[in-house]
Protein backbone atom coordinates (compact mmCIF):
# COMPACT_ATOMS: atom_id res chain seq x y z
CA UNK A 1 0.00 0.00 0.00
CA UNK A 2 1.44 3.49 -1.07
CA UNK A 3 -1.37 5.35 1.21
CA UNK A 4 0.75 7.47 4.13
CA UNK A 5 -0.04 5.57 7.25
CA UNK A 6 0.30 7.40 10.58
CA UNK A 7 0.73 4.94 13.53
CA UNK A 8 -0.11 6.49 17.11
CA UNK A 9 1.29 4.43 20.01
CA UNK A 10 2.38 5.32 23.61
CA UNK A 11 2.52 2.42 26.43
CA UNK A 12 0.99 -0.63 25.38
CA UNK A 13 3.50 -3.31 23.96
CA UNK A 14 0.83 -5.89 23.72
CA UNK A 15 -1.64 -3.89 21.67
CA UNK A 16 0.84 -2.40 19.67
CA UNK A 17 2.34 -6.00 18.53
CA UNK A 18 -0.84 -6.82 17.79
CA UNK A 19 -1.38 -3.92 15.76
CA UNK A 20 1.67 -4.70 14.04
CA UNK A 21 1.32 -8.27 13.35
CA UNK A 22 -1.84 -7.42 11.66
CA UNK A 23 -0.36 -4.69 9.58
CA UNK A 24 2.27 -7.81 8.20
CA UNK A 25 -0.57 -8.41 5.51
CA UNK A 26 -0.81 -4.76 3.99
CA UNK A 27 2.83 -3.98 4.49
CA UNK A 28 2.48 -0.45 4.22
CA UNK A 29 5.04 1.27 2.24
CA UNK A 30 5.41 5.11 3.88
CA UNK A 31 4.75 4.83 7.72
CA UNK A 32 4.73 7.58 10.26
CA UNK A 33 5.35 7.22 13.62
CA UNK A 34 4.23 9.14 16.91
CA UNK A 35 4.62 7.81 20.22
CA UNK A 36 4.37 10.55 23.17
CA UNK A 37 6.94 10.37 26.23
CA UNK A 38 6.22 8.94 29.93
CA UNK A 39 4.62 10.62 32.51
CA UNK A 40 6.96 11.35 34.58
CA UNK A 41 4.60 10.47 37.77
CA UNK A 42 3.52 7.05 36.69
CA UNK A 43 5.88 4.84 38.14
CA UNK A 44 7.47 1.88 35.50
CA UNK A 45 5.66 3.69 32.32
CA UNK A 46 8.66 4.93 30.82
CA UNK A 47 9.81 0.63 30.44
CA UNK A 48 6.58 0.39 29.07
CA UNK A 49 6.89 3.54 26.40
CA UNK A 50 10.74 2.20 25.80
CA UNK A 51 9.49 -1.43 24.79
CA UNK A 52 6.61 0.22 22.38
CA UNK A 53 9.31 2.44 20.73
CA UNK A 54 11.58 -0.44 20.40
CA UNK A 55 8.78 -2.71 18.67
CA UNK A 56 8.19 0.40 16.24
CA UNK A 57 11.71 0.71 15.60
CA UNK A 58 11.69 -2.73 14.19
CA UNK A 59 8.48 -3.03 11.93
CA UNK A 60 8.74 -6.46 10.43
CA UNK A 61 8.01 -5.47 6.65
CA UNK A 62 10.54 -2.90 4.28
CA UNK A 63 8.70 0.71 4.40
CA UNK A 64 9.99 4.22 4.88
CA UNK A 65 9.84 5.33 8.45
CA UNK A 66 9.37 8.57 9.91
CA UNK A 67 9.36 9.16 13.67
CA UNK A 68 8.06 11.99 16.56
CA UNK A 69 9.12 10.21 19.64
CA UNK A 70 8.37 12.57 22.19
CA UNK A 71 11.17 13.63 24.69
CA UNK A 72 8.57 15.29 27.28
CA UNK A 73 5.21 14.20 27.86
CA UNK A 74 2.57 16.60 26.65
CA UNK A 75 -0.89 15.06 27.07
CA UNK A 76 -3.23 13.18 24.57
CA UNK A 77 -4.69 16.55 22.76
CA UNK A 78 -1.42 18.67 22.30
CA UNK A 79 0.80 15.26 21.11
CA UNK A 80 -2.16 14.11 18.68
CA UNK A 81 -2.72 17.30 17.45
CA UNK A 82 0.52 18.39 16.40
CA UNK A 83 1.41 14.89 15.52
CA UNK A 84 -1.37 15.05 12.93
CA UNK A 85 0.00 18.70 11.65
CA UNK A 86 3.48 17.01 11.21
CA UNK A 87 2.28 14.24 9.02
CA UNK A 88 -0.56 15.82 7.02
CA UNK A 89 1.67 18.60 6.24
CA UNK A 90 3.88 16.24 4.74
CA UNK A 91 1.61 13.98 3.35
CA UNK A 92 -1.34 16.04 2.71
CA UNK A 93 -3.45 13.06 2.78
CA UNK A 94 -3.49 9.69 5.06
CA UNK A 95 -4.86 6.82 7.16
CA UNK A 96 -4.47 6.86 10.88
CA UNK A 97 -4.39 4.35 13.22
CA UNK A 98 -4.66 4.33 17.01
CA UNK A 99 -2.67 1.87 18.92
CA UNK A 100 -5.73 -0.39 19.57
CA UNK A 101 -7.39 -0.08 16.26
CA UNK A 102 -6.78 -3.58 14.30
CA UNK A 103 -8.38 -3.02 10.73
CA UNK A 104 -9.55 -5.31 8.72
CA UNK A 105 -7.67 -5.59 4.97
CA UNK A 106 -10.42 -4.45 2.92
CA UNK A 107 -10.36 -1.52 5.13
CA UNK A 108 -7.20 -0.12 3.25
CA UNK A 109 -8.52 -0.64 -0.03
CA UNK A 110 -12.28 1.02 1.56
CA UNK A 111 -10.12 4.07 2.88
CA UNK A 112 -7.68 4.87 -0.57
CA UNK A 113 -10.28 4.75 -3.05
CA UNK A 114 -12.62 7.46 -1.06
CA UNK A 115 -9.27 9.26 -0.28
CA UNK A 116 -8.70 9.43 -3.85
CA UNK A 117 -12.78 9.93 -4.59
CA UNK A 118 -13.24 13.25 -2.21
CA UNK A 119 -9.96 14.29 -2.74
CA UNK A 120 -11.06 17.45 -4.00
CA UNK A 121 -14.99 17.61 -2.33
CA UNK A 122 -14.91 20.00 0.81
CA UNK A 123 -17.88 18.45 1.67
CA UNK A 124 -16.31 15.25 2.76
CA UNK A 125 -14.04 16.14 5.92
CA UNK A 126 -13.19 12.16 6.70
CA UNK A 127 -13.44 8.89 6.01
CA UNK A 128 -14.01 6.52 9.04
CA UNK A 129 -13.78 2.42 9.69
CA UNK A 130 -15.78 2.14 12.65
CA UNK A 131 -19.23 1.68 13.12
CA UNK A 132 -20.03 0.18 16.47
CA UNK A 133 -22.51 -2.20 14.78
CA UNK A 134 -22.13 -6.04 14.70
CA UNK A 135 -24.22 -5.91 11.42
CA UNK A 136 -24.71 -4.16 8.56
CA UNK A 137 -26.07 -0.28 8.82
CA UNK A 138 -29.74 -0.22 6.97
CA UNK A 139 -28.40 0.95 4.12
CA UNK A 140 -28.62 -0.12 0.15
CA UNK A 141 -25.14 1.39 -0.57
CA UNK A 142 -21.29 0.81 0.73
CA UNK A 143 -21.22 3.47 2.54
CA UNK A 144 -23.19 6.53 3.91
CA UNK A 145 -22.22 10.36 4.43
CA UNK A 146 -22.31 11.15 8.61
CA UNK A 147 -22.41 14.47 10.59
CA UNK A 148 -20.07 11.97 13.00
CA UNK A 149 -16.50 10.96 12.65
CA UNK A 150 -14.96 8.38 14.11
CA UNK A 151 -11.12 8.61 15.05
CA UNK A 152 -11.40 5.15 15.22
CA UNK A 153 -9.51 3.91 12.01
CA UNK A 154 -9.89 6.80 10.01
CA UNK A 155 -8.83 9.03 7.01
CA UNK A 156 -8.41 12.63 6.07
CA UNK A 157 -7.01 15.27 3.99
CA UNK A 158 -4.77 18.55 5.01
CA UNK A 159 -7.23 20.46 3.43
CA UNK A 160 -10.04 19.12 6.04
CA UNK A 161 -7.13 18.86 9.24
CA UNK A 162 -6.49 22.95 8.05
CA UNK A 163 -9.87 23.98 9.40
CA UNK A 164 -8.98 22.48 12.75
CA UNK A 165 -10.25 25.29 15.59
CA UNK A 166 -8.08 24.49 18.48
CA UNK A 167 -10.04 27.11 20.63
CA UNK A 168 -13.86 25.85 19.67
CA UNK A 169 -14.99 29.45 18.36
CA UNK A 170 -17.74 27.76 16.60
CA UNK A 171 -18.93 26.56 20.51
CA UNK A 172 -18.01 29.85 22.25
CA UNK A 173 -19.47 32.02 19.54
CA UNK A 174 -23.27 31.57 20.60
CA UNK A 175 -24.49 32.68 17.18
CA UNK A 176 -22.40 29.91 15.83
CA UNK A 177 -23.44 27.80 18.35
CA UNK A 178 -27.22 28.29 17.86
CA UNK A 179 -27.01 27.41 14.04
CA UNK A 180 -25.02 24.33 14.79
CA UNK A 181 -27.61 23.11 17.25
CA UNK A 182 -30.65 24.41 14.85
CA UNK A 183 -29.40 22.24 12.14
CA UNK A 184 -27.77 19.09 13.94
CA UNK A 185 -29.29 18.90 17.49
CA UNK A 186 -32.62 20.39 17.83
CA UNK A 187 -33.45 18.16 20.41
CA UNK A 188 -33.30 19.47 24.21
CA UNK A 189 -31.65 15.66 25.05
CA UNK A 190 -28.96 16.45 22.37
CA UNK A 191 -28.33 20.50 23.00
CA UNK A 192 -27.35 19.93 26.70
CA UNK A 193 -25.38 16.92 26.51
CA UNK A 194 -23.57 19.03 23.39
CA UNK A 195 -23.12 21.98 25.80
CA UNK A 196 -21.60 20.06 28.44
CA UNK A 197 -19.88 17.97 26.39
CA UNK A 198 -17.92 20.87 24.59
CA UNK A 199 -18.22 23.24 27.94
CA UNK A 200 -15.86 20.56 29.98
CA UNK A 201 -13.50 20.64 26.71
CA UNK A 202 -13.41 24.74 26.61
CA UNK A 203 -12.85 24.29 30.51
CA UNK A 204 -10.01 22.07 30.05
CA UNK A 205 -11.91 19.24 32.32
CA UNK A 206 -11.58 16.66 28.99
CA UNK A 207 -8.42 16.70 26.92
CA UNK A 208 -9.39 16.02 23.67
CA UNK A 209 -8.41 16.94 20.15
CA UNK A 210 -10.94 14.90 18.85
CA UNK A 211 -14.10 16.80 20.16
CA UNK A 212 -12.62 19.60 19.02
CA UNK A 213 -12.08 18.08 15.23
CA UNK A 214 -15.59 17.20 15.24
CA UNK A 215 -16.92 20.85 16.12
CA UNK A 216 -14.60 22.20 13.42
CA UNK A 217 -16.48 19.64 10.76
CA UNK A 218 -19.97 20.72 12.05
CA UNK A 219 -18.73 24.52 11.04
CA UNK A 220 -17.84 23.47 8.23
CA UNK A 221 -20.68 21.48 7.06
CA UNK A 222 -18.11 18.47 6.32
CA UNK A 223 -19.22 15.00 6.59
CA UNK A 224 -17.63 11.76 6.92
CA UNK A 225 -17.80 8.78 5.01
CA UNK A 226 -18.96 6.15 6.85
CA UNK A 227 -18.98 1.95 5.91
CA UNK A 228 -21.77 0.05 6.09
CA UNK A 229 -19.98 -2.67 7.56
CA UNK A 230 -17.41 -2.02 10.69
CA UNK A 231 -14.11 -2.39 10.03
CA UNK A 232 -12.38 -1.86 12.61
CA UNK A 233 -12.27 -3.59 15.93
CA UNK A 234 -10.89 -1.95 18.87
CA UNK A 235 -8.82 -4.06 21.56
CA UNK A 236 -8.10 -0.71 23.95
CA UNK A 237 -10.57 -1.31 26.61
CA UNK A 238 -8.96 -2.20 29.49
CA UNK A 239 -8.05 -0.78 32.83
CA UNK A 240 -4.98 0.86 32.00
CA UNK A 241 -6.44 2.59 28.64
CA UNK A 242 -5.87 5.98 28.57
CA UNK A 243 -8.93 7.14 27.56
CA UNK A 244 -11.09 3.88 26.88
CA UNK A 245 -10.77 1.98 30.02
CA UNK A 246 -13.89 -0.51 30.79
CA UNK A 247 -16.36 0.72 27.73
CA UNK A 248 -15.80 -2.90 26.18
CA UNK A 249 -19.35 -2.30 25.00
CA UNK A 250 -17.76 -0.71 21.93
CA UNK A 251 -15.66 -3.63 21.40
CA UNK A 252 -17.12 -4.72 18.01
CA UNK A 253 -15.79 -7.46 15.71
CA UNK A 254 -14.34 -6.44 12.61
CA UNK A 255 -15.48 -7.40 9.00
CA UNK A 256 -14.87 -7.18 5.22
CA UNK A 257 -16.69 -5.00 3.13
CA UNK A 258 -17.16 -6.10 -0.78
CA UNK A 259 -16.35 -4.45 -3.87
CA UNK A 260 -17.30 -2.92 -5.77
CA UNK A 261 -18.36 -0.02 -3.71
CA UNK A 262 -21.62 1.01 -4.36
CA UNK A 263 -21.70 4.93 -4.02
CA UNK A 264 -24.80 6.76 -2.45
CA UNK A 265 -26.21 9.72 -5.62
CA UNK A 266 -25.86 12.46 -3.47
CA UNK A 267 -23.77 13.82 -0.87
CA UNK A 268 -25.94 14.41 2.30
CA UNK A 269 -25.75 13.01 5.54
CA UNK A 270 -28.19 9.83 6.86
CA UNK A 271 -30.10 11.14 9.22
CA UNK A 272 -30.84 7.56 10.63
CA UNK A 273 -27.26 6.79 11.04
CA UNK A 274 -26.90 9.85 12.71
CA UNK A 275 -29.94 9.47 15.14
CA UNK A 276 -28.35 5.96 15.82
CA UNK A 277 -25.31 7.44 16.42
CA UNK A 278 -26.18 10.18 18.84
CA UNK A 279 -28.58 7.76 20.63
CA UNK A 280 -26.17 5.02 21.10
CA UNK A 281 -22.93 6.85 21.47
CA UNK A 282 -23.20 10.61 22.48
CA UNK A 283 -26.28 11.50 24.43
CA UNK A 284 -27.76 8.29 24.51
CA UNK A 285 -31.39 7.33 24.51
CA UNK A 286 -33.43 6.75 28.05
CA UNK A 287 -33.17 2.76 27.09
CA UNK A 288 -29.33 2.99 25.92
CA UNK A 289 -28.46 5.31 28.70
CA UNK A 290 -30.10 2.95 31.73
CA UNK A 291 -28.14 0.25 30.06
CA UNK A 292 -25.00 2.19 30.26
CA UNK A 293 -25.67 2.91 33.67
CA UNK A 294 -26.22 -0.85 34.63
CA UNK A 295 -22.94 -1.72 33.21
CA UNK A 296 -20.92 0.93 34.81
CA UNK A 297 -22.57 -0.09 38.51
CA UNK A 298 -21.57 -3.64 37.97
CA UNK A 299 -18.24 -2.90 36.83
CA UNK A 300 -17.93 -0.41 40.33
CA UNK A 301 -19.12 -3.96 42.08
CA UNK A 302 -16.69 -5.90 40.49
CA UNK A 303 -13.93 -3.59 41.12
CA UNK A 304 -14.75 -3.53 44.80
Amino acid sequence: MDTALLLIHFNRPDVTRRQVDALRTIAPKRVWVLCDAPRPDRVGEDKKVDEVRSILDALPWDCEVHKLYREENLGVRENISTGLSWFLNECKEGIILEDDCIPSESFFRFVVEALERYRDDVRVFTVSGYTGLDSDLPIEESYCYSNYFSCWGWATWKRSWDCYDESMTAFTDQEKWKAICARLHPSIRQHLYWKYIFGRVVAGKVDSWAYRFLLSMWSHHGYAVTPKRNLIENIGFTDDATNTGGLKVFQTPKTEITFPLICPSEVESNKAVDQWIEDNCHSKSLKVRLAWLSQKIQQKFKAN
